[in-house]
């Protein structure tokens, strides 16, 4: 069968045969690579000014749309340059492929529109979601006119800037939620993913398959061990925006300084110093007395060591799917701790494989740090399971043989 991707990323094109220092996308296409029985397309944008290549078995559709600078700088601020010059080019080489299915990834991309302009079946495999992110996009004590706010007032074309951003996301939810409406095939992992398709597209189909992961961390013989006589490393993945949960952190930290004894560094990777200011100083909080150190952007190689060296993993975004930071730590048998939202509780079972903690809850975050530090042996256990259930869920050949038959279904249902 002919299977042909739309994503936003190139996955192996640029790469030497192997996914080092690409993500997921680029995992998943290694272990298709492997079925002899499916002749795989992927078309993404990219610079070069190829229509199509084949490499070692793929054809490949760089598209090149924008170039024009007038058309960049109004895909800045909206979204309808990308209907208006890009699903063409995406229909071209839907022409020139002919798939059995074609397959997009992530709803919140305009790729999901060419369902509407082609009769082959089309499957959405859901990644994030924009109108629930957008819902929880400024947590309490955060606003989109507080931060209007603060930038000067002599500076009006970053005002501007800032007002056209904010409706361009409200753009890019609205075209999502017109692409979910209109879909017939789904792909997930998690019941909240579930749940939204659900709601947008109640008579489609869902399937359920789980995402592959980076080699550095499926195929890691290494495991977790429980460090002792040393400070303790809390790893955290927050990310600049606050929908990350950077402010529930340093909250937290401020507590346990206060309130406990433990010797304990924070280690953040994903946000620069910069960034990490910026909520410091809405909080009034010092990072320097919350003894937290920026990382910044780790490959994985580096985030695989990190995990390893670190006493637990702590990820409290204010709203997810299934984050990918954590089936890594649960892979290599790292404690967890994480919020109850989105799609995370899908992936830890509470109290079995790690923590789950309320969103917007440092008082309860805090304790539950205090608690597994006290005891090592649960840290042990937690670590343990989320291992044992992690490799299972992230096999490369139950994942191979879940979407081949995801394939396979909706071809048969054509």
């Amino acid at each position: 069968m002919k299977v042909l991707w739309f994503s936003v990323s190139p996955s192996l094109y640029s790469s030497n045969g192997t996914n080092q220092g690409l993500g997921w996308i680029a995992s998943l296409e290694r272990i298709i690579r492997k079925c002899d029985d499916i002749e795989l397309g992927i078309a993404f944008e990219h610079k070069d000014d190829l229509f199509s290549v084949k490499k070692k078995g793929v054809t490949y559709y760089p598209m090149n749309v924008f170039k024009h600078k007038k058309d960049i700088k109004r895909r800045e601020y909206h979204v309808d340059i990308e209907e208006k010059l890009l699903i063409p080019r995406c229909l071209k080489v839907i022409d020139d492929f002919k798939p059995d299915v074609i397959h997009v990834f992530g709803s919140e991309w305009c790729f999901g529109l060419v369902q509407e302009h082609t009769s082959i079946p089309v499957v959405i495999h859901m990644q994030g979601c924009m109108p629930p992110y957008e819902n929880a996009m400024f947590p309490p004590g955060y606003s989109w006119q507080e931060e209007h706010d603060a930038i000067p007032f002599w500076n009006i074309l970053w005002k501007r800037k800032h007002s056209l951003w904010k409706k361009r996301s409200e753009e890019r939810a609205t075209r999502e939620e017109r692409i979910l409406h209109g879909c017939k095939y789904f792909m997930g992992r998690t019941e909240w993913d579930n749940a939204i398709t659900r709601l947008y597209a109640p008579h489609s189909v869902y399937y359920k398959c789980w995402e592959a992961l980076r080699p550095q961390f499926s195929h890691c013989t290494r495991q977790w061990q429980p460090h002792v006589d040393r400070k303790k490393f809390v790893l955290l993945s927050p990310g600049p925006s606050p929908l990350k949960g950077m402010d529930v952190v340093l909250k937290t930290a401020k507590l346990l300084l206060k309130w406990t004894d433990i010797d304990f560094e924070w280690r953040i990777y994903g946000a620069t110093r910069e960034q990490l200011e910026r909520h410091q100083r809405k909080w009034n909080i010092d990072s320097d007395t919350c003894q937290i150190t920026c990382l910044g952007t780790l490959d994985e190689m580096q985030v695989a060591k990190e995990l390893l060296d670190c006493d637990l993993y702590v990820h409290l975004a204010y709203i997810d799917n299934s984050p990918n930071a954590v089936c890594e730590a649960m892979c290599l048998g790292v404690p967890i701790i994480t919020t109850n939202v989105g799609g995370i509780p899908s992936l830890i079972e509470n109290d079995k494989t790690g923590v789950l903690v309320p969103a917007n809850e440092p008082w309860m975050t805090a304790y539950s740090i205090v608690r597994l530090f006290n005891n090592t042996s649960k840290m042990m256990e937690f670590g343990k399971q989320a291992h044992d259930v992690a490799v299972v869920r992230h096999n490369e050949k139950n994942i191979q043989s879940s979407l081949c038959d995801v394939y396979s279904s909706i071809i048969s249902n054509r």
